[in-house]
């Protein structure tokens, strides 16, 4: 699967980051605020050993100290140097849910959990984890930044990387 997403067709990339392209909402600003704060409060360890064989190895081949633990994705995406395997896992993970359609994340949040992956390895660890273009990055951080459901921490984390990007282009 590893594999697979690797090689994904750059026009299904550039689909997965359409985010205006959306055709039909399934869910409420409020609700998706709702599944926003669940997922942000979900252990990050029990998602990955539940996501299938690959995450579930890759999970278990991190050195001891990089594993989650009890952590939840607010609390990874808030460390201030997070472990950089993790960071592409969770990138990897909501990659798959939007894409391929494996998850029952709607495709909103798994966008939202994509790139706060990316944006975060960037601030904190000042290392790119996609290869998509800052501009593209820009477009889908601002469309983050105005969704109504999103939560001011996460908003704020968006608007320091809509900065940081900003000086990027």
């Amino acid at each position: 699967m590893e594999s697979d997403l690797a090689k994904t067709d750059p026009r299904l990339l550039a689909q997965f980051l359409a985010v205006d392209d959306v055709p039909r909402r399934l869910w409420s600003d409020n609700e998706l605020g709702a599944i926003l704060r669940h997922q942000l409060s979900t252990s990050v360890q029990i998602d990955l050993e539940s996501a299938g064989a690959v995450f579930h190895s890759r999970l278990t081949a991190l050195p001891v100290d990089q594993r989650p633990g009890n952590l939840t994705y607010e609390e990874v995406f808030r460390l201030t140097a997070p472990p950089l395997e993790l960071l592409n896992l969770l990138k990897q993970l909501a990659k798959s849910s939007r894409v391929r359609g494996e998850s029952v994340l709607p495709p909103e949040i798994a966008t939202v959990i994509y790139l706060t992956s990316i944006v975060v390895a960037r601030l904190r660890l000042g290392i790119r984890i996609s290869e998509q273009s800052d501009e593209s990055l820009l477009h889908g951080i601002q469309w983050v930044i105005d969704q109504p459901w999103v939560d001011e921490k996460t908003r704020a984390l968006f608007r320091e990387a809509k900065t940081y990007y900003a000086r990027e282009v």
